[in-house]
């Protein structure tokens, strides 16, 4: 894949082929039709206006109450076999001004209903007087998109976590780091995009933190969501992540590309330092301390 196909997945979506899911008379997600006319067929809670909005009949509904109904949903997908599984993990559902929480959700639906989701890449890397590592790591095959390569390590903020919460548990699952490392990650910017994949649309705001380690820390898989981790001069990662963008998880490709640009590895003197440098300002979210905790 060339850069250009890359950059222009992100945020180059034709919404107008998605229906507004309206909750308490705030706009929360975007749905396909295939969404919409299940969630139609099966749930009167609902209704269209306008040709284009799935609204709640429910004018103040509460937290608790949207959360169960979106329970209730869950379970109905999954029984229809619309969604393989649920992961008993939940997010956080808010608004589009990101000012008011409505619900919390299982994460396997996130993507079908466009909600807001907010997770965490830490660039975890070493300095050896004036070069840099960063710690790459490569998916497991239970994963999405497994084997593909990844962030040192990287996850969903879950209901009731904070972003830094976050970095320290995924820290531990994912790559064995203990608190007292991960607990040093520092935070480097938030990147928001839009992106069709997996059947829906994922509507992202990915906090970025880096954490420099004594070269003795070692990375390793904990909980085999990683399959290995490797070492890698930046300089060398570049090159390869320049070239073999198809190696890479979408976002994580954003995150390492976001911290050599930081760390001037991808220099202005490269041809296609401008792209890079447009697309990753482009992402940046202005809103950057949400969440961050």
């Amino acid at each position: 894949m060339n850069f250009d196909l890359f950059q222009n997945q992100f945020n180059n979506i034709d919404l107008s082929s998605y229906f507004l899911l309206k909750i308490n008379d705030r706009y929360v997600g975007y749905i396909k039709s295939n969404i919409k006319n299940f969630i139609l067929e099966y749930f009167s809670d609902f209704f269209m206006e306008n040709n284009n909005e799935i609204i709640s009949k429910y004018s103040n509904i509460s937290f608790d109450a949207s959360t169960k109904l979106f329970q209730n949903i869950s379970n109905t997908l999954l029984n229809h076999k619309i969604i393989p599984y649920l992961r008993n993990e939940y997010i956080l559902v808010t608004d589009f001004t990101l000012s008011n929480k409505i619900m919390k959700v299982d994460r396997s639906i996130g993507h079908l209903f466009g909600f807001i989701g907010c997770g965490i890449h830490v660039n975890v890397f070493v300095k050896k007087e004036k070069e840099y590592f960063l710690w790459v790591s490569k998916r497991g095959n239970t994963k999405v998109e497994p084997f593909k390569l990844d962030s040192s390590f990287a996850g969903a903020i879950s209901y009731g976590y904070s972003a830094m919460d976050t970095v320290i548990k995924e820290g531990k699952e994912e790559a064995s780091l203990d608190q007292n490392i991960t607990s040093q990650a520092t935070y480097s910017a938030s990147l928001a995009y839009m992106i069709e994949k997996y059947g829906g649309l994922r509507n992202d705001i990915m906090h970025i933190f880096n954490l420099e380690v004594d070269e003795k820390v070692i990375l390793k898989p904990y909980d085999n969501e990683a399959e290995d981790f490797y070492l890698w001069n930046c300089n060398d990662l570049q090159k390869h992540l320049i070239f073999n963008l198809e190696d890479y998880k979408y976002n994580s490709a954003l995150s390492i590309f976001k911290f050599l640009l930081e760390k001037q590895i991808i220099n202005k003197s490269m041809l296609i330092y401008d792209k890079i440098f447009e697309l990753i300002s482009k992402l940046t979210h202005k809103e950057n301390n949400y969440f961050i905790l």
